[in-house]
């Protein structure tokens, strides 16, 4: 059975637009290789900032609760003291006692102060680790967008490119009658129909050299 030369150029324009769409396919699927390893970092970044506002959060109620407890215990401190020195038969509203007793107050409410003030900065870590773990969540979302937009606009790139390509192939074995009429015989038993010249088919045609081939026309 032979084989047409319009068949062979149909044949190398088929597999260079295969080539191309398999070019495109690998760039698409690229950049949503990318794009979802992208949302995922971008997740994990969202979770663990979630974690943070809970700590941070804890953080503040137990801060409130040991300053709760300090301020009760400077009270059960204070009112000991009170009982002592009136059962020593001292006035506790004046005097030295009553220094005793202010300066109880103040060096206990200082220490709620301080239990305050160091559950306010744990919590304030917590929320520095949230902050920066949203903010790289959402450079990793940002990332995955541009992956799958560059691998469109690289894809459609390649498709216009490789059917430029095709075109431009079809139209140049046109040109040389590859899609013509007319029968060459190759020495055994397969024959190519075209309207190329002998020189033209034994010198190569469409980019592909023929060699070793002796030319009978019909």
């Amino acid at each position: 059975m032979g084989i047409t030369a319009s068949a062979v150029a149909i044949g190398a324009l088929a597999l260079s637009a295969i080539g191309t769409g398999m070019s495109v396919y690998g760039q698409i699927q690229q950049g949503e290789q990318q794009k979802k390893m992208a949302d995922y970092q971008a997740a994990v970044g969202e979770q663990n900032a979630k974690i943070s506002d809970r700590a941070a959060q804890d953080a503040e109620e137990r801060g409130r609760v040991a300053e709760q407890q300090q301020r009760l215990k400077t009270s059960q401190t204070i009112g000991t003291q009170r009982s002592a020195l009136a059962s020593s038969g001292v006035q506790v509203d004046s005097g030295s006692a009553l220094d005793v007793v202010s300066d109880s107050s103040m060096l206990g409410e200082m220490d709620a102060l301080t239990v305050r003030q160091n559950a306010e900065r744990e919590a304030y870590q917590y929320k520095v680790q949230a902050y920066s773990s949203r903010t790289q969540s959402g450079m990793s979302t940002l990332a995955g967008k541009n992956a799958a937009s560059n691998a469109a606009w690289g894809a459609g790139s390649t498709l216009i490119g490789g059917l430029g390509s095709v075109a431009m192939t079809g139209a140049k074995l046109n040109s040389l009658g590859a899609f013509g009429s007319g029968t060459t015989t190759f020495s055994g038993s397969n024959k190519v129909s075209s309207g190329l010249t002998d020189n033209q088919i034994l010198n190569g045609w469409g980019g592909k050299s023929v060699s070793g081939l002796s030319i009978t026309r019909r």
